[in-house]
C-alpha cells in the first residue's frame, strides 16, 4: 500500500451513492461492475478487518430466511 492509503482516488466505502462528482474515479468505475453483480447474487458476504481484535459479527439485512439458521 504506496502513501499509507487504502483507496487510490475516493474511500470505496463511501463511493456507493454514485454521485456524478466522483464519476472519473477509480473506485466508482469499480462499484458499477460490481453493483451489476450485486444486484443478480442471493446473499452478499461484506467482510472488513478492524484495527483492534474484535469478535465476529454480523449484521443482516433484508427478509431472513429462518432455515439458514438451522
Amino acid at each position: 500500500m504506496q502513501g499509507k492509503k487504502r483507496f487510490i482516488d475516493i474511500d470505496f466505502n463511501r463511493i456507493w451513492n454514485f454521485k456524478e462528482e466522483f464519476k472519473k474515479t477509480y473506485e466508482y468505475k469499480r462499484a458499477k461492475q460490481i453493483k451489476n453483480i450485486i444486484a443478480n447474487s442471493d446473499y452478499v458476504f461484506d467482510l472488513h478487518s478492524a484495527t483492534n481484535p474484535s469478535p465476529f459479527f454480523l449484521i443482516p439485512e433484508g427478509k431472513i430466511d429462518n432455515n439458514l439458521l438451522k
